[in-house]
């Protein structure tokens, strides 16, 4: 889980390497040594205007590698810049549309921490909502082909970051109940039910409180059925749960 959680919290920095043998450009700077950098990782220069020229005028042209490195360098340099959270929202919808969609609910996620008055603020939060809910159903990342984690714990890192910054917004009780869903999955039931509880006890008001408060039910139902409860009343838990 830690490792999700740091998905969303530090911008992506990883980029894939062309496989064909190339030759590094030599950078020198005054009073440095010189350095070599691959191509394709030189720096983009430029105002923050001119940054996001370069940005617009390579997407026109399909060039998208340049478009997300122009938009991430004028994000770095000129995070106070009115262009910087436009930059940051369309980073992410170019990761989201290359299918890297982890590194995309990052970049919304930047812009929803660190740009709450964006017009993009809840555009942002409706795209991360939407890739939570793309690997709750226990989508896999992937190595050479081979699966090596569930997806729960990205899924929840996704509903969390929602739940922490718009605490009370539209999908916060969706993101609440889909964290208890996650922890369902995974058998953490006293995870899962603290989320549910969240939901019950913040948005009394809402639909999905009912089927909160049912799940809880249900999983001390389970629980005492089967036998590994971790509270021996586990069965008086479950009736109370789904009587209220």
């Amino acid at each position: 889980m830690k490792s999700s959680l740091r998905i969303l919290l530090l911008p992506a920095l990883i980029w894939c390497a062309s496989s064909c043998p190339v030759t590094a450009s030599v950078i020198f700077k005054p009073g440095e040594k010189a350095k070599y950098v691959a191509p394709g990782d030189e720096e983009i220069g430029g105002t923050a205007d001119e940054l996001y020229a370069k940005a617009q005028a390579a997407e026109q042209s399909g060039d998208i590698g340049t478009a997300m490195k122009a938009y991430r360098t004028l994000v770095r340099r000129y995070s106070h810049n009115r262009l910087a959270a436009d930059s940051v929202y369309r980073l992410g919808q170019l990761q989201e549309q290359k299918g890297d969609y982890l590194k995309a609910a990052q970049s919304y996620n930047v812009l929803a921490e660190k740009f709450p008055k964006s017009d993009h603020f809840e555009d942002a939060l409706t795209s991360m909502f939407r890739i939570g809910e793309m690997y709750l159903p226990g989508k896999k990342k992937k190595i050479l082909g081979i699966p090596i984690k569930s997806s729960m714990d990205e899924a929840a890192a996704i509903f969390g970051a929602i739940v922490r910054v718009a605490p009370y917004g539209k999908l916060t009780a969706r993101a609440m109940f889909n964290i208890g869903r996650a922890r369902e999955k995974q058998g953490s039931n006293e995870s899962a039910i603290t989320a549910y509880q969240d939901v019950v006890e913040k948005f009394p008001n809402d639909p999905l409180a009912v089927g909160a408060q049912y799940q809880i039910g249900y999983i001390y139902t389970q629980a005492a059925k089967s036998g590994n409860t971790y509270d021996p009343n586990a069965a008086n838990k479950a009736k109370t749960g789904f009587e209220d």
